[in-house]
């Protein structure tokens, strides 16, 4: 960690100790309710209803986490419930490590393994700008290898920390292990391992200095109403509402409750800095840690789904019954997840092309710490199988120009499998790589890159634990490799992104070598025109175009990948793929 950050740390860790900085808080009042469903139907639209699941384990009756109003709604609405009496009881808290403590282990864990494990920051928190700790296990872990990776990460809710313990487990069975056990050192030579123990650092911080008697804050802290006083009966952001893969049908629009969405889909730095590493890392599969159920979650209910469907569920399935029930007799089962909501999991496998499952652990929000360590050890086997089943079966390969052996950033659809449901897979723009789980099977692959002959590729067989190795060249088109021509000066040219991928906005530059009518064009992954930028008669000089995502009618566009093209006097110019 860098001096400013260790000197931001320590400072923060003093203001958070003191008393003063959320003296006469107003704690909202918050009971467990138990409300009583009859079938599929009503489970289905009760789940779509912005209340606090407290596991979205449901049977005859759901768990929500609810103060007065919401049950004075809950009686409005017809529903039967009942309170479950000693929810309001203090959790021993001080059992588990504080924010500081976690920060202090992990970096004396750094220090006693340099050469297999990195830590830096992921990024900072949204309110008081507490860095989130980020780890990377690797053989060469300053380094960015041509390897699968993997993350695992916990606490978006600050109520749940036994999701820090399965996080921790994970990272001092991989360095314990290491050198000494075959397949963790052959994991950890192969793969690159992201860790996150925290990502709601202010949550639980928050959480942990006061030892609330009514425990059960799941936001991070941003100031909702500028009075600059942190006040939870406003104040807060659900993180796990807050990714932008239909945001705005699911969470909540009310400050005031806990599962308020946030302003806009990524609003919070908590969920940009998880955003920017996988846009970044181009993760192959990833688990993230919740609680309460028993349960793994995996997406989406709704049609179509995405094409890794099957193999999610396959994935969850073998990850569920790895992982026993804490009643010694049953073991963890996996469960079709809606994806009507902001979720971390829906974006990742929706937008991000990762597989990720949501697991819930345990059977109460914050277990006593034996309980919880013991929780956190029986999740290690389905933590390590997906490790595991990141290195196979499945494709790998590299996607260059088959004149100049540049990378190329293209799109590798399965033609068996991808339905246009979820983003299109993308290899890596710096490296050309990608990497594909699959099924044992036959498939056909389909790359596709703007101002190239698109290569279709029958009959590729997969075989149990391997990566398929299968690197393909692209041919550019003929009209575009000499439009591509850098030495020609008459040639308009696309010289820049900024940045890439975007959030709210990018900057394009144009260069424009003589004068002409030009047309800056959006096409979305379907070949479908969705917007233009420039459509104008322009004098030669460069051009900064700033683009904020929306179509022509001022409508945003959603998540993914576009591709801008440039056309004039001289053609067609097709540029590289812009992530949006």
């Amino acid at each position: 960690m860098k001096l400013s950050h260790l000197v931001l740390f320590f400072a923060l860790s003093i203001a958070l100790s003191s008393p003063r900085l959320f003296a006469q808080v107003e704690i909202p009042q918050k009971f467990l309710v138990k409300v009583y469903l009859e079938g599929e139907k009503e489970i289905s639209h009760f789940k779509s209803l912005s209340f606090d699941l407290a596991t979205q384990k449901i049977n005859n009756y759901a768990e929500v986490v609810a103060g007065p109003e919401e049950l004075i709604s809950l009686a409005e609405m017809g529903y039967r419930t009942e309170i479950v009496p000693g929810f309001n009881s203090n959790p021993e808290v001080i059992e588990y490590p504080s924010y500081e403590e976690v920060y202090v282990q992990l970096r004396a864990l750094a220090n006693q393994h340099p050469d297999i494990m990195r830590l830096s920051v992921l990024g900072y928190s949204q309110r008081l700008h507490l860095p989130i700790p980020l780890i990377k296990i690797s053989d060469n872990p300053g380094q960015e290898e041509d390897e699968p990776s993997i993350l695992y990460d916990g606490m978006h809710h600050a109520r749940e920390p036994v999701g820090m313990l399965c996080s921790m487990v994970i990272l001092e069975y991989l360095l314990n292990n290491y050198g000494s056990n075959y397949q963790v050192t052959e994991w950890v030579d192969n793969t690159e391992i992201f860790i996150v123990p925290i990502l709601n650092v202010e949550g639980w911080q928050y959480l942990y200095n006061n030892n609330l008697g009514n425990p059960w804050w799941r936001k991070n802290m941003r100031e909702n109403n500028g009075n600059t006083v942190f006040q939870p009966s406003v104040d807060g952001v659900d993180l796990n509402r807050n990714y932008n893969f239909n945001f705005n049908l699911g969470g909540s629009e009310n400050i005031g409750s806990w599962t308020y969405r946030g302003t806009t889909g990524f609003s919070e730095s908590e969920t940009r800095a998880k955003r920017d590493l996988t846009l970044a890392q181009k993760f192959v599969a990833s688990i993230t840690y919740h609680s309460y159920g028993e349960i793994i979650l995996y997406p989406w209910n709704e049609s179509p789904r995405p094409g890794d469907a099957e193999l999610l569920q396959k994935i969850a399935q073998n990850m569920a019954y790895s992982i026993p029930a804490l009643d010694g007799m049953n073991s963890y089962q996996p469960v079709r997840s809606g994806c009507q909501v902001g979720q971390s999991p829906c974006w990742m496998v929706g937008v991000g092309g990762v597989l990720e499952v949501l697991v819930e652990t345990g059977d109460v929000f914050i277990p006593d710490r034996n309980t919880g360590d013991q929780i956190a050890w029986d999740n290690l086997d389905a933590a390590l199988y997906l490790m595991g089943r990141v290195q196979g079966p499945g494709l790998k390969g590299l996607i260059t120009d088959a004149h100049t052996g540049e990378a190329l950033e293209a799109v590798v659809n399965i033609i068996e499998i991808d339905n246009g449901a979820s983003a299109p897979r993308t290899s890596d723009p710096t490296s050309g790589r990608y990497y594909r789980l699959l099924e044992r099977g036959t498939y056909t692959v389909e790359v596709i890159m703007p101002g190239y002959k698109t290569k279709t590729v029958p009959n590729v067989e997969i075989v149990p634990g391997m990566l398929q190795e299968l690197d393909i060249k692209l041919d550019p088109q003929s009209s575009y490799s000499e439009l591509f021509d850098q030495t020609n000066p008459n040639l308009p040219k696309l010289i820049s992104y900024y940045p890439n991928p975007f959030h709210d906005f990018t900057r394009i530059t144009v260069n424009i070598p003589q004068s002409g009518h030009y047309r800056l064009s959006v096409y979305n992954t379907l070949g479908q025109n969705v917007g233009s930028l420039i459509d104008d008669s322009l004098h030669e000089g460069s051009i900064d175009i700033v683009w904020d995502g929306q179509n022509e009618s001022g409508e945003l566009l959603a998540s993914g990948l576009y591709f801008i093209t440039l056309s004039g006097p001289h053609g067609v110019y097709a540029d590289k793929i812009l992530k949006k």
